[in-house]
């Protein structure tokens, strides 16, 4: 799907479309996250970034104007409802959205430098640089932006450092979790494609659901032994963008059981249970990634040598069939002379 949408001029019919679908799906993921992600006032993970990331991956450097203005919507409508300064709450909202616009250019511009405009996620080098520029250092620019204006929005410098790491990880995990499930897509490996594979993938998702629900209500942690089996279930069966949607829906499950005070991260954790929350999402989906990645470039691999192999064993019929051709046609030759009387020293080898 990368490179497939790219837009190639501004204010055309493609920019205008692709434009408003980008800024309504970041939209309604921004307010689902606010709504049914959050954790005293803190989103645990912040899909938004990695809705961003995506589009500069799949649209281009132009779809930039559809996320800065739907940030700066978003950030308005929040600023405004805590803010009655009308210049100043335009001003923090402009410097966020700003930063939810340059953090993704950044980490477009480096990892198309990097892997010299490959896929991010076709090994394990373009995954690391991802990572790295994608998902660390990007989400850092933004984050730095984004404390400055909260402690300049609520007057509280003591917190500027907890709000930078708050928003640096839900940013993160944002990226780490949601961008692969739109640079793995193609459509002729979905699932819907294959019925038995769509039933599969269902059974084993609602596992994963039961899995998950235990491990966040129990007071013991065996469950979460569980659920890397069940991920690795999901590479060996499936494709790169089936895992990443496993991904996904283990973090809807896992911000949806948040709301439960009753869960075990509560219990381990009563300060702050999201910190272990997005460490264990980022570091599953990292690690799928990963493993994913590496079996299919074994496949691709393995499917070379096997049509080289083909290749080459009919390029051995081939070169046989001219040697047992060649031979027919001396032989034939050498009858034709016979009869004609010619010497034997005419006869061919």
């Amino acid at each position: 799907m990368i490179d497939l949408y790219k837009l190639n001029k501004y204010f055309s019919l493609d920019w205008f479309i692709f434009s408003f679908l980008v800024l309504l799906f970041y939209l309604i993921l921004s307010f689902l996250g606010l709504s049914y992600g959050a954790y005293e006032g803190v989103v645990v993970i912040w899909l938004p970034a990695g809705i961003a990331l995506a589009a500069f991956f799949i649209f281009g450097y132009r779809i930039w104007f559809s996320l800065f203005f739907a940030a700066f919507v978003l950030n308005y409508s929040l600023v405004n409802l805590q803010y009655t300064n009308f210049n100043e709450a335009i001003l923090i909202s402009l410097m966020r959205a700003f930063g939810n616009t340059i953090a993704p250019i950044f980490g477009y511009y480096f990892i198309n430098l990097l892997t010299n405009k490959k896929h991010p996620l076709k090994n394990l080098n373009n995954i690391i640089i991802f990572i790295l520029f994608g998902a660390i250092l990007s989400t850092a620019i933004s984050s730095i932006i984004g404390a400055y204006s909260s402690v300049i929005l609520y007057n509280n410098w003591d917190a500027l450092m907890t709000i930078f790491f708050d928003w640096w990880l839900g940013n993160m995990g944002g990226i780490i979790i949601i961008t692969p499930l739109f640079l793995n897509f193609k459509k002729e490996n979905f699932l819907l494609s294959k019925p038995y594979k769509l039933f599969e993938f269902i059974l084993l998702s609602l596992f994963l659901f039961l899995v998950i629900q235990t491990f966040f209500i129990v007071n013991f942690i065996l469950p979460v032994s569980i659920v890397l089996p069940l991920i690795l279930i999901y590479i060996f069966r499936f494709g790169k963008f089936e895992v990443s949607l496993s991904i996904f829906i283990l973090t809807i499950f896992s911000i949806l059981i948040l709301e439960n005070p009753e869960n075990l991260f509560f219990k381990l954790y009563p300060t702050n249970p999201i910190i272990p929350i997005v460490f264990l999402l980022i570091s599953i989906s990292i690690t799928s990634m990963i493993v994913a990645a590496i079996l299919e470039d074994d496949k691709e691999k393995r499917n070379e040598l096997l049509k080289k192999n083909i290749e080459l064993n009919k390029w051995y019929e081939l070169t046989i069939d001219r040697e047992e051709r060649t031979i027919e046609l001396k032989n034939e030759i050498n009858e034709l002379l016979e009869k004609q009387g010619f010497p034997k020293k005419y006869l061919k080898k």
